[in-house]
């Protein structure tokens, strides 16, 4: 049986560049819908209007700030035992920032406070 090693720095780099391809297509949509008003449309122009809560790019950034918290919270759990309990913390924090990020993405709570 062949055994097979995954490069994580070039999945990494990967998925960097794609999370930024999209949200560089995000923004040239925001331009193209919104600043040139291309199809004159209201409801179009709201779903990729960046500044609204309730859009398209929005949805995209409170994925990736779930994501990057699951990861961290991830990185956290198999760095138990390896690293001091302090950073431990420090990486559960910081995943539950993003994690309430998220959250408050979704669920607006920013606004209705």
């Amino acid at each position: 049986m062949e055994s097979r090693t995954i490069d994580m720095r070039r999945v990494t780099l990967q998925v960097i560049g794609i999370c930024v391809a999209i949200e560089l297509l995000l923004l040239l949509a925001d331009y193209v819908f919104n600043y040139r008003d291309v199809s004159g449309q209201r409801a179009i122009r709201r779903i990729w209007n960046m500044a609204r809560e309730e859009s398209l790019p929005t949805w995209f950034s409170s994925i990736q700030a779930h994501l990057l918290g699951a990861t961290v919270l991830v990185i956290a759990w198999l760095e138990t035992g390896r690293i001091a309990r302090w950073q431990i913390a420090a990486w559960i924090l910081i995943g539950l920032f993003f994690i309430w990020i998220d959250i408050d993405d979704y669920a607006q709570v920013h606004v209705r406070l």
